[in-house]
């Protein structure tokens, strides 16, 4: 563009905010004319990762020293796209655990741990890996645009007082981490914000912690676990604002795994009852269970869901599919003991450790594409995207 004064301009400011002008993509850019006449020609960079595809306003203001005059162009960003940067295991490692990356086909360590393995999570709006200790404890933060530590909690009680079971579970909605911990009276589950601060305490019900979650915009959804052995896992809603209690109910069996958004009112819930694996669906109306299939003799290890329709479930016989609408249970793989499971929802394929490999599957088809080898068991596998 081209600002023009009958005497002389003093500077020209440029800026790029949203519709609403509330929110600034960019830096402003800042010119100093020399004369009465100046000729704009410059290149303005959104530095913000998290810049979504949106209707923006670029706006051009000129001052002379005592007037300003202002124009407005609308403009359309398109936000980055969301790829795949590189998968992370976590694999044993003695009487602790490791941490590999993978680099072309092989995977190259990163971390290691002297302590034990309870969990890994991923923030990737903060670009920071999650893992957690199950009697030790400790709760780590990985900067992963650094590659250094974070920051990391320490127990809250001693391990030798009572078991304890650690699980981090990232909300991309609240973009916060959530860690469930058991105490002597039974479980805690609170937000723990990117920078390692304590937020809002959820507290389970007596004698059992937190094993799995979900969420949507007004809910947490919590599968609580025993301590110990015996007793039913209660399922929890509870609101993101106030965290009062909203629904419980006794799970049919006493371990759950995983926790899906079927629907509004829906939840597919899979776990194991003692060596049994199970795969119920809820239903939120009535409060209640029900069963659509007998999963086959033997144990659930893990399960993602594909679709709101399809799951697999790495199950101790192989690879089970479940379709809830047409209904249907196949065998996607036979004989496959997959312990871990992760989906990369952009390119379709299905990570499964197996030991110590790491398939990529077909959800659709079970045909394996690719196949690595780690240095020992894999305990879980992080998908780490750009944004």
């Amino acid at each position: 563009g081209t600002a023009r004064d009958d005497r002389k301009l003093e500077t020209i400011t440029i800026k790029v905010l949203s519709m609403d002008g509330n929110t600034q993509i960019a830096d402003p850019v800042t010119l100093a004319p020399s004369g009465a006449t100046y000729t704009i020609d410059s290149w303005i960079k959104v530095g913000d990762i998290h810049t979504s595809s949106n209707n923006y306003q670029v706006i051009v203001e000129a001052y002379d020293g005592t007037n300003k005059k202002k124009a407005y162009k609308d403009i359309y960003v398109v936000e980055i796209p969301r790829v795949l940067k590189k998968m992370i295991v976590v694999r044993d490692e003695g009487t602790g655990f490791a941490v590999d990356s993978l680099a072309g086909s092989s995977f190259f360590n990163f971390i290691n741990r002297t302590s034990d393995f309870s969990g890994a999570s991923i923030s990737n709006w903060h670009q920071q890996l999650y893992f957690a200790g199950k009697t030790s404890g400790v709760l780590e933060a990985w900067d992963l645009m650094l590659n250094q530590p974070k920051w990391t909690v320490p127990a809250d009680i001693p391990a030798s007082t009572v078991p304890l079971f650690y699980y981090t579970g990232y909300d991309t909605w609240a973009q916060t981490l959530w860690q469930s911990f058991a105490t002597g009276a039974g479980g805690t589950l609170r937000t723990v914000s990117a920078a390692g601060n304590f937020g809002a305490n959820l507290v389970m019900q007596p004698d059992h912690y937190a094993a799995a979650l979900t969420y949507t915009t007004q809910y947490i959804i919590v599968a609580e676990n025993p301590k110990l052995s015996g007793g039913n896992a209660l399922l929890s809603y509870y609101f993101n604002t106030g965290f009062g209690l909203d629904q419980t109910t006794v799970v049919p069996f006493n371990s759950v795994k995983d926790i899906f958004i079927l629907s509004g009112d829906e939840l597919v819930v899979i776990g194991n009852n003692s060596s049994q694996g199970e795969l119920r669906v809820y239903d939120k109306n009535t409060n209640g269970f029900w069963e659509q299939f007998d999963l086959p003799a033997g144990k659930v290890y893990d399960a993602v869901q594909v679709d709101a329709e399809n799951y697999i479930i790495a199950h101790e016989t192989g690879l089970l599919k479940y379709t809830h609408a047409p209904a249907n249970l196949i065998n996607l793989t036979v004989g496959n003991k997959a312990q871990v499971l992760n989906l990369d929802h952009y390119s379709g394929i299905l990570w499964a450790g197996e030991g110590v490999i790491v398939k990529g599957y077909d959800p659709s088809t079970g045909f394996v594409g690719t196949t690595y080898v780690v240095a020992d068991s894999v305990k879980a596998i992080v998908l780490h995207y750009n944004k």
